[in-house]
């Protein structure tokens, strides 16, 4: 099967992917240096890759994927970029000049192996519980099946929250930058409700980024995303250092209104380093952050509480008509039995929607099966 090298879609996946075909079919002895040892993981790199270039070809087909989906392909796409890069390095490293060593980390095969494995993890989670709803349209699926459209429950509950969030970063008051972080537990909805009140504000601002961060403190990788949606087909070169990065984001942000959204901050290293890139100005920019740890919310709003927006679980009521809007469809039609579990079950998820979305997963389509419901319940 002839792969596209290059396209808007799926970055430089195609070309990637036929360089490592050809140095994985090459003698041993043939193999750059660097790579001789990495050899195994490189297969296996590959063949992650390759199901991810089919994910996107997937999601290309989408007509109006929404923003949680948008981010991945870009992610995708600018790692593709970033892993091409290191393996045209690789293969010219015999043929440089010694004055002109080109410097290479023995680890980035293992940074693109973390990289991979959780594009290949985010976009599971999302596409098997749906959360993101990868296609705008309910009725069409990202592997191109159709199925039967159901009653939109991914805002389900957070309407109030989306519109205290708003009213908290469209202050026009405060016309300087400013940062909200969006604290709670994991699976209480906070990637829902930030990417939808991105969806809704962004388009009121000069620049905007939506960017993810990871376990694993990675500055260069948070500062080249968000440049490379801000400069919009122009990708920053691999291997600049971070200051350089710093520097040049400044630069484009100066003057401008923008509006920044890093899902997911785990700690505040990278945080530090990335905030010195956002010029303070006096243009009402905004920078929302969501997390689980409370001492990363405080340090990203500078200690100030008032630029905390706590998210609370989704209420009894809210989480009954989350679990039967996905197990039983918009009727509700069940036993008494199945009624009286599900409250149990309700209980158990403790208002997290993540909780109760993965366990509608197992329960949907079996509204009369009363034994799995149980079983599921305790």
């Amino acid at each position: 099967m002839e792969v596209q090298m290059f396209s808007s879609s799926r970055g430089a996946m195609g070309s990637l992917l036929g360089k490592l075909r050809s140095l994985l079919v090459s003698p041993g002895d043939q193999l750059p240096e660097p790579l001789k040892p990495q050899k195994d993981k490189l297969e296996l790199l590959k063949q992650d890759l390759e199901e991810m270039n089919t994910f996107l070809g997937n999601l290309s087909r989408v007509v109006a994927p929404n923003p949680m989906a948008k981010l991945w392909m870009n992610e995708v796409r600018n790692l593709s970029y970033d892993f091409e890069d290191y393996i045209d390095k690789m293969m010219m490293r015999p043929y440089s000049n010694s004055s002109e060593e080109i410097e290479i980390s023995f680890d980035d095969v293992q940074e693109f192996e973390t990289l991979v494995k959780q594009a290949r993890d985010a976009y599971n989670r999302y596409h098997r519980n749906d959360l993101g709803r990868w296609p705008t349209n309910p009725a069409f699926r990202a592997d191109g099946q159709v199925r039967v459209p159901i009653p939109s429950t991914d805002l389900l509950g957070i309407g109030d929250s989306r519109a205290k969030l708003i009213n908290m970063i469209s202050n026009d008051a405060e016309r300087r930058m400013k940062v909200v972080s969006v604290l709670g537990p994991a699976g209480v909805g906070k990637t829902t409700l930030a990417t939808e009140v991105y969806r809704q504000m962004g388009g009121q601002f000069d620049y905007r980024a939506f960017v993810r961060a990871s376990r694993m403190p990675d500055t260069r990788r948070l500062l080249r995303s968000i440049i490379s949606q801000v400069q919009r087909h122009q990708r920053p070169p691999h291997g600049l250092p971070a200051q350089e990065l710093i520097d040049n984001l400044r630069e484009l942000l100066q003057q401008k209104r923008y509006f920044i959204l890093i899902d997911g901050l785990w700690e505040t290293t990278s945080w530090d380093i990335v905030y010195s890139a956002f010029p303070e100005g006096t243009h009402c920019s905004r920078i929302l952050i969501t997390t689980d740890i409370e001492e990363v919310a405080l340090e990203c709003c500078d200690y100030e509480s008032d630029g905390i927006f706590m998210m609370e679980p989704l209420s009894r009521t809210d989480s009954i008509e989350l679990l039967f809007n996905r197990t039983l469809g918009s009727k509700h039609q069940c036993s008494e039995q199945v009624k009286e579990v599900s409250e149990e079950i309700i209980k158990k998820c403790g208002g997290l929607p993540l909780a109760v979305i993965c366990i509608a997963s197992i329960l949907a389509g079996q509204p009369d099966n009363s034994e799995l419901w149980q079983h599921v319940s305790e």
